[in-house]
């Protein structure tokens, strides 16, 4: 019966999609309010009955029904309630559906944000993100069902992969899932905006405001994927350029560059068929990277095994490219710059410096990736490239990126930008030659580390300076003092400051990867009961190996002891795990940090009964930089959407500053009264 209802849910969202897919043609055609209305409403029920679908599924796995085989592959009697939530999406087909669940409601939500007096207008940007709806709601009741019954009953379950029993299991992947859903919607505001001969400003806006949205879920989604691999996986590191991580990385890199360019174009003109092209493009790798990771055309230990669902996505793929290549084309009178780029110097110009940087980045990461694809058709076997191949590649253009993210802030629009640049790039550049100085006094040679321990110094020094003029220009005009000062200069432009912070949060994980990569050692040895190892200046004495066990599975603990001679002697317990339904060990790293490094230990094996571990310790240095710098981004990208927060005070009440029109064209420039402007 469930399996019933659940087939009934997914029928139902294909012909809702399918029919507000051609209410929002009708309305675009027949430039119909009416149809558009309907169109609404038919994208909340597509919402509806796939909400309905996940609902039916968390059921099944919550009662163990057995006879889905969903349930049979990806759920047992020993899970944790939480678990079996996260089992809802650790298979293909239930994954598919929280994607397809979150795109619906994305949808709906976006078509009820659009105004009623220009609804008419939304028409061919609504009908692109139904006709994505249809999409998955077809693959899922014909590619992926998740509905699927057993042939035979099963007494039990195989259970959830040990590696996925892990807390981030329940965030990692919606947040993944939102990312690449959210990067939808600017794909459908600006392709479907130039194919209804609609390409503006107010339409720019909204396209940002979803951008911001979808980059923020995708850079918490990868950040936490990293540091769930770090903690879990026990290799020591947190990024392996496998190409499951690469498929997230890759539309990161150009929804960057997209959330940098919207604003050029929105407020100066220029930079559109950037705009455009990246829009098209991040969505585009969204589906590229699925394609990669479900089609099992590239062999990954994440990746999922050979299917048909690779096949639709491949018609997915193609037709995006096709559509958003035809707008593109029909549109590119609407596509030409109203003005040229002023200086090299300018925002815009170093905005573009940038996206050329960044889109290299994407590229070069999408060839390391298929690179085994290519090798394939070409040999009679497949090659592939080695993290090498990115740390010489990539890492130098992810350098070059960070360097132009210290400069752009410091800059304006227009031709004035090469004079303000001067006497701006002073706190900066003094800020990270001091940093960089005392990394040397320190102990590092590196000059890669060098030029990645300024970054974040520069960083916060501009935005220091920057904040501490507006504030003294606004005091010095308004009478307030300088707190009140303060708090207004930053409450006028959430967007400005909110960007400086994610900024400086990119600075300290640039610094957090240079130290852990350039300066991390390692030790292993084989250890008696009181035997010693050293590492970093510090012992750790190996006392006892015992059996644990636990929910599910028994482990092998060993007991050790840091700097067991030293004031504070720290007692740490890594394991390795044996799950009842699984053959693999896995590994429970131990890790004590500081904001200097992480000591990691790890258990790799034994002999006899605990006569003898095998231990391999390691000093990674400045990794939660890595995560503080996570945490930065993601609190920047909020405060960047907050709402204003203080009230605006009457300009009557202190005297009125002109500002030159190339100085205050757009909203992220600096400003002597940043409150009097929206």
């Amino acid at each position: 019966m469930i399996a019933v209802v659940g087939s009934f849910a997914l029928a139902a969202a294909v012909i809702a999609s399918t029919a507000s897919m051609v209410a929002c043609a009708l309305a675009a055609r027949l430039g119909d309010a009416g149809w558009m209305v309907r169109a609404r409403g038919l994208m909340s029920a597509t919402a509806l009955m796939f909400m309905v679908a996940m609902g039916v599924l968390a059921a099944a796995l919550w009662r163990l029904d057995f006879q889905l085989e969903y349930v049979a592959d990806h759920a047992d009697a020993s899970l944790s309630p939480a678990f079996r939530l996260a089992a809802l999406w650790s298979g293909q087909q239930g994954s598919l559906l929280l994607w397809a669940t979150i795109a619906a409601v994305m949808t709906a939500v976006f078509a009820w944000m659009t105004g009623r007096a220009r609804l008419r207008d939304w028409g061919v940007p609504l009908g692109v993100l139904a006709a994505i709806n249809a999409f998955f709601a077809v693959l899922l009741l014909f590619g992926a069902d998740p509905f699927a019954v057993s042939a035979g009953l099963p007494m039990q379950g195989r259970g959830l992969n040990p590696q996925l029993q892990h807390w981030a299991m329940i965030i990692h992947p919606p947040l993944l899932f939102a990312g690449y859903a959210g990067f939808a919607v600017p794909f459908a505001i600006i392709c479907g905006g130039l194919g209804s001969r609609r390409f503006d400003a107010d339409q720019l806006a909204i396209a940002q405001r979803w951008t911001l949205v979808a980059w923020l879920f995708l850079t918490a989604g990868i950040a936490l994927g990293a540091w769930w691999a770090y903690v879990e996986l026990g290799w020591g590191g947190y990024w392996a350029w496998d190409p499951v991580e690469n498929a997230s990385l890759i539309p990161w890199l150009t929804g960057t560059a997209l959330l940098h360019t919207i604003p050029v174009s929105r407020h100066r003109g220029v930079l559109k068929g950037w705009t455009a092209g990246l829009a098209a493009a991040t969505f585009i790798f969204c589906i590229v990277g699925t394609y990669i990771t479900r089609s099992g055309v590239i062999e990954s230990v994440h990746a999922f095994g050979r299917s048909p669902v690779g096949n639709y996505f491949l018609v997915l793929l193609t037709a995006a490219a096709v559509f958003s290549g035809w707008v593109m084309f029909a549109g590119r009178e609407r596509l030409r710059a109203q003005r040229g780029v002023d200086s090299p110097l300018s925002r815009e110009g170093v905005t573009l410096l940038a996206d050329l940087l960044l889109v290299a980045m994407a590229g070069a990461t999408l060839l390391g990736t298929l690179f085994p694809v290519f090798s394939g058709a070409a040999l009679t076997t497949a090659v592939s490239v080695g993290p090498g191949f990115y740390n010489r590649v990539v890492s130098p253009l992810g350098i070059a990126v960070a360097t132009a993210m210290v400069i752009a802030p410091l800059l304006v629009y227009g031709p004035i930008a090469s004079r303000t640049l001067k006497l701006g790039l002073i706190p900066p550049v003094a800020a990270g030659g001091s940093a960089a100085a005392m990394a040397v006094v320190l102990g590092a040679r590196s000059p890669t580390f060098l030029i990645c321990a300024a970054l974040p110094a520069a960083v916060l020094a501009g935005l220091a300076a920057s904040i501490v003029d507006s504030v003294v220009t606004y005091a010095r005009h308004t009478g307030f003092g300088i707190s009140a000062s303060a708090a207004r200069v930053i409450d006028s432009n959430h967007r400005r400051y909110g960007g400086h912070l994610a900024h400086l949060g990119v600075g300290l994980a640039v610094v957090g990867i240079a130290g852990s990569s350039l300066l991390s050692s390692n030790v292993t040895a084989t250890l008696e009961p009181g035997g010693e190892l050293e590492i970093g200046g510090r012992a750790i004495r190996f006392d006892q190996l015992r059996e644990v066990r636990a929910g599910g599975y028994t482990a092998a603990e060993a007991v050790l002891t840091v700097d067991p001679r030293g004031p504070a002697p720290t007692v740490i317990r890594p394991q390795r795990r044996f799950y009842d339904n699984a053959m693999d060990a896995v590994a429970e790293v131990a890790i004590r940090t500081t904001w200097r490094e992480d000591l990691y230990v790890a258990l790799i094996g034994w002999e006899g009964a605990g006569q003898s571990a095998a231990i391999q310790a390691r000093i990674n240095p400045l990794t939660v930089w890595i995560w503080a710098g996570a945490g930065l981004m993601v609190a920047g990208g909020l405060f960047s959407l907050a709402p204003r927060i203080l009230p605006r005070p009457r300009p009557e009440s202190f005297p009125k500053i002109e500002a030159s029109p190339e100085a205050s064209a757009a909203d992220p420039l600096p400003h002597p009264l940043p409150v009097s402007r929206p």
